[in-house]
């Protein structure tokens, strides 16, 4: 994504570190948008599949471990997420506000 936005290719040679300096993104940043593009396009899904499955899915032994429940990706989604997702202009501005650039980052 960085590379297409300079208009350049690998065949450039240039470092990973240059590009994100010009382009003045952070890897947090990138990785959060594309999380949170990502869980809406799956949350939109109205059939069963194999993705939608694995991302509710919650390995359970029978055993409880000790200390903090283990956390799934459901966690971090706010329950009213899953009407959002059906509207793109409400979920836009929803994932444009959990991903927000941070000077300090």
């Amino acid at each position: 994504m960085d590379r297409s936005m300079l208009h350049t290719r690998l065949s450039n040679w240039w470092k990973t570190s240059i590009v994100r300096k010009r382009t003045k993104l952070s890897m947090l940043y990138q990785n959060n948008s594309l999380k949170w593009s990502w869980t809406g396009h799956i949350m939109k899904i109205n059939v069963q599949k194999w993705t939608k499955d694995i991302m509710a899915w919650y390995p359970r032994n029978g055993i409880k471990q000790k200390g903090r429940p283990t956390k799934t990706s459901e966690d971090d989604l706010p329950k009213l997420s899953r009407r959002l997702t059906r509207d793109r202009h409400e979920w836009k501005k929803l994932r444009e506000a959990c991903v927000e650039i941070r000077p300090d980052q």
